[in-house]
């Protein structure tokens, strides 16, 4: 956690998100950190503001990236590939599927490479 001392230094915060279907938020007002015994201490106050005692609030070190967002984003990076005649042409991009995590979500192997041109 070291390297991300200087990422806090340069105005990072962490992040804030209410219940399991809301959306990540910065954490609000002033945040310190220091070398602690066990590593990067980071401090800062948050308030509460959920009217349900039984709703969890999560925190995250960094902006949480998650499955949907994988799935989303190489989703919409093959869309452009097709669309466009000159990056079709250029780059070569494969999704393929080898099998399934424990909670049922694809694990894939995904290539992009650079397309080369047939010898001659």
């Amino acid at each position: 956690m070291n390297f991300q001392r200087s990422l806090y230094a340069s105005g990072l915060k962490p992040f804030y998100r209410v219940g399991k279907e809301g959306k990540f938020k910065r954490v609000n007002g002033k945040i310190s950190w220091n070398n602690g015994s066990d590593g990067l201490q980071i401090n800062f106050e948050h308030q509460m503001s959920t009217r349900n005692e039984d709703e969890l609030t999560y925190f995250s070190f960094v902006e949480p990236w998650g499955y949907e967002d994988s799935i989303n984003y190489f989703s919409s990076y093959h869309e452009k590939i097709k669309k466009s005649p000159r990056m079709s042409e250029e780059i070569y991009f494969h999704r393929e599927l080898l099998g399934y995590s424990k909670e049922m979500r694809y694990i894939e192997l995904i290539t992009i490479t650079g397309k080369t041109e047939n010898p001659k």
